[in-house]
Parts: structure tokens; C-alpha cells; sequence
């Protein structure tokens, strides 16, 4: 289910920053299982009409018991970090103005959209349809 949400956020992630803007989408967080990467956090701005996107991949809930100062970012999530919370809000990239005119803007905040796929009802196969 992780990974299938994971494709929705890069497939978001590629409408709202448009062609040729994929270098303004930056994994902060990530491990590896073998040879393929697994992105745990990542930003993208400023992406069109303003703003910025971003993807945390975390399979608990965020229930204040499972919250911790710092947490690295692996397989098996059994609390998250604030750590992933301050980079996500302390975040700082320069609006698309022309050069004279650009000004470094810092994240203070998001709208959030949480997606849960629900895989515990449906097959793999319809899943990946």
C-alpha cells in the first residue's frame, strides 16, 4: 500500500512541477533494500501556481505516544521523528521570479491530504490496475 501511495505523491509530483522541473524535487530522507531506493521524505517547490508538495512515507499512525526527537528513516517505522517534521517546515527554496526579483521563501506550514490506501480489501492485482 506504502509504495502505491508513494507512485500517487511522484505522479502529483510531475503535474504540479511540469516537465523539466524534476531537479526542484529533493529526497531529504531515503533508505535502500538491495538496490532499489525507498524515499521516505521529499519536498518539491516552488511548484506551479506556488507552493510546495511534499512526501513522508510513515506506515503508523502519527500518535503523539509513537513520537520521538530524532528517528532515522528505514524499513520497519515504529515511531516518527520531529526531525522529519522540522525539515518538512523549515524548508527554504526561491520563488520562479526573475533573477533581480527572487526571494528565499521558508515553509511554514501545509495543507495537509493523508492517503491510506485501503489494500486490506482488495487484491494486489487491483491495486496495480
Amino acid at each position: 500500500g506504502d509504495s502505491l501511495g508513494h507512485q500517487f505523491s511522484q505522479g502529483f509530483e510531475a503535474a504540479v512541477l511540469g516537465k523539466g522541473h524534476e531537479d526542484k524535487r529533493i529526497v531529504h530522507k531515503k533508505y535502500n533494500v538491495g538496490r532499489k531506493q525507498f524515499d521516505c521524505l521529499v519536498t518539491s517547490a516552488p511548484v506551479r501556481g506556488g507552493g510546495v508538495t511534499a512526501f513522508w512515507r510513515y506506515t503508523q499512525l502519527l500518535d503523539m505516544s509513537r513520537m520521538v526527537r530524532i528517528m532515522p528513516c528505514y524499513t520497519q517505522e515504529r515511531k516518527w521523528g520531529q526531525n522529519f517534521v522540522h525539515t518538512l517546515l523549515d524548508y527554504k527554496y526561491t520563488d520562479p521570479a526573475p533573477k533581480a526579483d527572487r526571494e528565499e521563501r521558508t515553509v511554514s506550514g501545509f495543507d495537509a491530504a493523508v492517503v491510506r490506501l485501503p489494500h486490506g480489501w482488495m487484491t494486489a492485482a487491483q491495486l496495480t490496475r
